[in-house]
């Protein structure tokens, strides 16, 4: 898959970025699309990726090849087919081989559910638990052994349990040393355990037997009933001559809850002596499932254990690590580690260096500046949450090594951006070119949750960094291409814009030549066209609304882009931003004149809204929807046509708005976000029955596009809308119908059905799936005060809804807490403020709206306790007149 630096290519903001590890073979490039790491060591890499050719995804191995090791893979090829046709069902498969190079790919079946090695780090098994375990393992070891294979390399990472608690292995038949990178157990700093599970006769070199894998499964089970590697020592070098040297000790040391009989098991399994072990799986996998102790032992022969001089060797072995002098690593690719790091891997899919603080694609990437000799990785350093003044620093760090080599501080947002609470951080981090033949520079993408965000250009030749990029709305980057024909490429940004409908905003940037000249108009950010405008910021080369983006794909040859939706169609826009299926008669520059004024008029028209203008707002979106549809632009026109209806409304004349929204989601690609838009527009002018026909719609029969509210949303403001006239009944025969059409909102559905039992002063029992929206959460934690949970666990989840929920709704909660506190000073207090607070924004919020009848009432019960029965008569009042129709 392309990168997106120098060849043209872009990607959405919102698909992960594949890994490219085959370059030297370009066949494997195209057939594998490369997603996440699993697992790394010296000499193999473990991946997802997509097989192209299968159709689904696939586990994938990347091993380094010997010339010694040329046997090894011949024995293996020779197993493998008896395995393949015996089809054990306690192995994950095995799908193929590939040879490319000095490199080995195991293709094989992508494995369900959780490695031992994820699991005992949470939870303990019981020994009847930990025994079953075994059984499924020994018998998974008979198949095998009885296809005439060995396993090599048991250990918990490669012992998977599926939801269903069948248990299966992985990675059967690859010799320990391709894990490692040689024949001995383990090199400093691998961990210990990997080396704690290795027969004595596999530490000293020797080949691997059926005893080798039941000593391997006698050391799985040791840990699973005692919770530590047998004889686990220091160091992985100290842990294998343990092995060769010591008995392991009777598990019941360590856990006396173990049984009698199953300890024998794991004392015959771990004899140093494969005389001395079981003679086969089966006979183990017999034992377990009888719960009983071995039935004889085996006539034992002492065997002869290293010389001085083979231990001597052993140790020199594990030291001396290898050298290739023809396979200089260089970096390929960052990947992510699973564990919110990063790792650095070189063309053949090998791991050169790991760092926990780099995250690839968020805060770290690739870049080749000029100059430099090698490539060099551009992060934002950082573990866990990296936002504020902290994720204005960006690290260069040596390509082949992860040395750091020098920070540079990234210029803030602009102004308009500056004020809120939230800190930005890091989003996406890209290379890019602007030149085809120039070097990279290095694009950051800042964020924040309460919206807005803007983007730096750094050019790590002469040091500059510019913003180029800002707007009040989510937008992430979404490729580069030269669109406007002048050798240089454009930058090209992508979001949602809701003050525009909830349509996806596509805005191509001009980018600076030169990041140094500070004194250039074209230094300037570019905004999304909702910014009024303002001496320090600028416009893009074009700003385009499209119904919806999956992707972004640059088409250089037929100059256009082409927009993925989300059910698969493609879109395509000329290098001018507008839809290529569309011609006109009008000549670009003018299109795009037209175009920026139906803009600024949409602008105008929404600041009037917002004053308390509608009328006026009315005149001049209709203006802009004429321009619209002048120079083209089908999306911005339907964009003013939903403002229009929302003006209408707001000024009193309701048919039309009515007429205008039905017109809309009859016609519109996203009808289902046009009606929720109309639901809730009618829900917060108080006209409920209006709005509950669009709920219904959106719910029931509008086609959608996937970016605006979703069924959720939807089935929650319906039932508000009936709860507010008591129609409780119908709502929950609305939620039954939710449900039957939309089985996935079952969530949603059963804490719908909770908040109107509550509501109705009826009792029933709490959900017990987590609640799926924020809104829901606070239903929650009203259900929850009623029951009379703990304070201190619900003010934790009050703070966590900080910012997600009104404020109001979550302050009239710690009224009801202290009227149940017998305080009903406290509680009016409390109480009069949510009240106070809510009633401007039962315009605004239909939370707010749909919880009003609640505070009102809560404020009434304070009032009538702390004996302020005089402010009864005006709450009742305010009530009334808030849930009134606008006029």
């Amino acid at each position: 898959m392309p990168d997106g630096t120098g060849d043209g290519a872009a990607r959405g903001g919102g698909r992960s970025a594949s890994i490219r590890i085959f370059a030297p073979v370009p066949e494997l490039r195209r057939r594998f699309d490369v997603r996440r790491v699993l697992g790394s060591g010296e000499r193999a890499s473990s991946y997802v990726a997509f097989d192209r050719t299968r159709e689904r995804e696939v586990a994938l191995k990347v091993l380094k090849l010997d010339r010694p090791e040329r046997r090894a893979l011949s024995r293996f090829r020779a197993e493998l087919p008896a395995v393949q046709a015996a089809a054990p069902a306690g192995l994950v498969p095995v799908l193929e081989l590939v040879e490319a190079g000095d490199s080995l790919l195991v293709v094989g079946e992508l494995a369900e559910g959780e490695a031992l090695s994820e699991g005992w780090a949470r939870t303990a098994p019981r020994p009847e638990e930990a025994a079953e375990v075994a059984r499924q393992v020994a018998g998974s070891l008979a198949a095998l052994h009885a296809a005439g294979a060995l396993h090599r390399n048991l250990n918990p990472g490669n012992v998977f349990v599926e939801p269903s608690g069948r248990v299966r292995l992985a990675d059967w038949g690859l010799p320990s040393r391709w894990e490692r990178g040689d024949g001995a157990p383990a090199r400093p700093g691998e961990r210990p355990e990997v080396a704690g599970y290795l027969s004595p006769e596999q530490a000293l070199g020797e080949e691997a037997d059926v005893e080798s894998d039941l000593y391997s499964l006698g050391a799985l089970l040791h840990e699973l009933l005692t919770g530590r590697v047998p004889l686990q020592r220091e160091t992985p070098l100290l842990t294998a001559v343990a092995h060769v040297k010591e008995e392991v000790p009777d598990v019941r040391r360590l856990s006396p809850e173990v049984p009698a009989w199953l300890a024998a098991v794991v004392r015959r399994l771990l004899a140093r002596d494969p005389d001395g072990r079981y003679a086969s799986a089966a006979e183990v996998a017999a034992d377990l499932a009888a719960r009983r102790a071995p039935r004889r032992r085996l006539p034992t022969r002492q065997r002869v254990l290293a010389t001085a001089a083979a231990a001597a060797a052993l140790v020199a072995a594990l030291l001396v690590p290898p050298f290739w002098p023809w396979n200089v690593p260089h970096v390929d690719v960052l990947a992510a580690d699973g564990e919110g790091g990063g790792v650095a891997v070189e063309p053949g899919g090998l791991v050169l260096w790991s760092r926990p603080d780099v995250l690839p694609g968020v805060r770290a990437a690739i870049v080749r500046p000029s100059g430099a000799r090698r490539a060099q990785v551009a992060a934002v350093l950082g573990r866990g949450e990296v936002a504020g003044e902290r994720a204005r620093t960006l690290a260069f760090l040596e390509g082949d090594t992860g040395v750091p080599l020098r920070t540079v501080t990234l210029p803030g947002p602009p102004g308009f951006l500056a004020a809120g609470a939230a800190p930005f951080r890091v989003e996406r981090t890209e290379a890019v070119r602007l030149s085809p033949r120039g070097p990279d520079a290095v694009l950051v993408v800042f964020g924040r949750s309460r919206g807005g965000s803007y983007a730096v250009l750094h050019e790590p030749a002469d040091g500059g960094s510019r913003v180029v990029w800002a707007s009040p709305e989510r937008h992430g980057f979404a490729g580069a291409s030269d669109l406007d024909g002048d050798g240089e490429r454009e930058l090209l940004f992508s979001g949602a814009n809701r003050p525009l409908g909830g349509y996806v905003g596509l805005a191509a940037v001009r980018a600076p030549v030169s990041l140094a000249l500070s004194d250039r108009p074209s230094l300037l950010p570019a905004t999304s066209p909702d910014v009024p405008g303002g001496p320090d910021r600028s416009e893009p080369l074009w700003y385009a609304l499209v119904p919806a983006a999956r992707d972004v794909v640059v088409d250089p040859a037929r100059a256009s882009l082409g927009i993925e939706t989300p059910a698969g169609r493609v879109v395509l826009l000329g290098p001018d931003g507008f839809y290529r299926s569309l011609t006109s008669a009008r000549a670009s520059g003018e299109r795009q004149a037209l175009r920026r004024r139906a803009y600024g008029r949409v602008r105008d028209a929404l600041a009037l809204l917002g004053a308390g203008r509608a009328g006026a707002a009315l005149e001049v979106v209709a203006l802009a929807r004429r321009d619209a549809e002048s120079a083209g632009d089908p999306t911005l026109a339907e964009a003013a046509s939903r403002l229009e209806a929302r003006s209408a409304l707001a000024s009193g004349q309701v048919e039309a708005a009515l007429l205008r929204y039905r017109r809309l989601v009859a016609g519109s690609e996203a009808a289902r976000e046009v009606a929720s838009e109309a639901a809730f527009a009618f829900h917060l002018a108080g006209r409920p029955r209006e709005a509950l026909g669009f709920y219904e719609t959106g719910l029931f029969s509008a086609a959608g596009l996937g970016h605006g509210r979703e069924r959720g949303a939807l089935l929650s403001g319906a039932v508000l809308a009936l709860a507010e006239g008591g129609r409780y009944d119908d709502a929950r025969a609305l939620v039954d119908r939710a449900v039957a059409s939309a089985p996935e909102a079952a969530a949603e559905a059963s804490w719908c059905r909770a908040w109107l039992a509550f509501l109705a002063g009826q009792s029933s029992p709490t959900p017990r799936v987590p609640p799926p929206s924020p809104l829901q959460r606070y239903w929650s934690l009203e259900i929850g005060s009623r029951l009379g949970e703990p304070g201190v666990e619900a003010r934790a989840a009050e703070e966590e809804l900080q910012g997600d929920v009104p404020g109001p709704l979550l302050l009239s909660i710690e009224a009801e807490r202290r009227l149940s506190a017998g305080e009903p000073r406290e509680a009016f207090a409390a109480a009069r403020r949510a009240w106070d607070r809510a009633l401007p924004l039962a315009r605004e919020e239909i939370s707010v709206r749909g919880g009003l009848g609640l505070l009102a009432e809560r404020l009434l019960r304070a009032a009538e306790g702390s004996g302020r029965l005089r402010e009864a008569s005006e709450v009742t009042r305010q009530l009334a007149e808030a849930l009134r129709p606008s006029p």
